[in-house]
């Protein structure tokens, strides 16, 4: 019985944590703004070896990361910056630039770990717009953005987290 119980709310706490929009699901923080984020283990790097290897994913992801870097400290980096989404003609399925989506990275290390959380998406217009106005709406574009928000994100992510498990091995040059 108490085993079911714990098994219950475990899946309810997980359940709250993750909001469906339109078939699309998104993680959640506490106060209802969208946010992915998780602590990924890699034994045996420390802190500073695991900043460096975020600083070179960065560099390979990003094709100015001088500029959408915000915030390098040890320990910490922290990065803004934006992507297009789009819209299709339903008639000729042609795609089309709708916008963009600012948003904030933020990578923390510690000896053997790393934490990343990625939040504060906003689709930028004549304002800024939080994403999350869109999570209740029947809008189809609307749902279609958050779709695309939600496969940046997770290529993104898969991105960092490959990169960091499997550094590129740097070639060695030829002895002249």
């Amino acid at each position: 019985m108490l085993r079911s119980l714990v098994t219950w709310g475990i899946g309810l706490v997980s359940f709250v944590g993750i909001v469906k929009a339109q078939g699309t699901e998104l993680p959640q923080d506490p106060t209802g703004k969208v946010k992915y984020e998780a602590v990924v283990h890699r034994e045996g790097l420390s802190a500073d070896s695991l900043q460096k290897l975020a600083l070179k994913w960065i560099n390979s992801f990003y094709k100015n990361p001088s500029v959408v870097i915000k915030e390098n400290k040890p320990g910490y980096i922290r990065v803004e910056h934006k992507f297009e989404v789009f819209d299709v003609d339903a008639k000729t399925g042609r795609k089309y630039k709708a916008g963009r989506i600012k948003y904030t990275l933020v990578i923390k290390f510690k000896d053997g770990r790393y934490k990343y959380e990625l939040s504060d998406f906003k689709y930028i217009a004549n304002r800024y717009i939080p994403i999350e106005e869109w999570l209740n709406s029947k809008d189809p574009k609307h749902q279609e953005y958050l779709k695309q928000v939600n496969e940046y994100a997770t290529n993104l992510i898969s991105s960092l987290r490959q990169f960091i498990k499997n550094p590129p091995v740097p070639k060695e040059e030829e002895d002249w």
